[in-house]
């Protein structure tokens, strides 16, 4: 199995600062905080990401129709994910996906919509030697006039 492998660190990222580059996955499920808290943490958690690490937003979405939800009724607490993925972005992440997707809801007719971003860290450019330009030379061979 993977249980020696895996690393659980559950942490409240408008208070814990996690170490530069120290996680592979950032899972922000439901965090109902209004916007400039949850930019805020978005910004906070993009230096945790390990190079290639992954970032997953998933929330309410602000066009879930449903009456009598869950959810936070400010709609300053339900980010669409074209904001979620400005903010990241903004952050350093690469965005490969942002959409509103559809759930099925048991006990209700209607499905629920959530807003789900997953970006990821810009792995590291590979290390190039460097070479230096200004060479000088000595010439060792007594047959090569200098």
């Amino acid at each position: 199995g993977v249980t020696g492998l895996v690393t659980w660190t559950t942490a409240d990222l408008k208070e814990h600062i996690p170490g530069p580059a120290s996680l592979d996955l950032v899972l922000a499920a439901f965090l109902d905080l209004p916007g400039p808290d949850l930019e805020r943490v978005i910004a906070r958690a993009a230096p945790a990401l390990a190079p290639g690490g992954i970032f997953l937003f998933i929330g309410h979405d602000p066009e879930d129709p449903r009456e009598g939800t869950t959810g936070p009724r400010d709609r300053s607490m339900l980010p669409g994910s074209t904001e979620v993925a400005a903010w990241a972005r903004r952050s350093g992440m690469e965005v490969e996906s942002a959409e509103t997707i559809s759930r099925p809801v048991p006990g209700d007719r209607r499905p629920a919509l959530d807003c789900v971003v997953l970006g990821r860290k810009p792995a590291r450019a590979p290390d190039v030697p460097s070479f230096n330009t200004s060479v000088s030379a000595k010439n060792t061979d007594p047959k090569v006039p200098s």
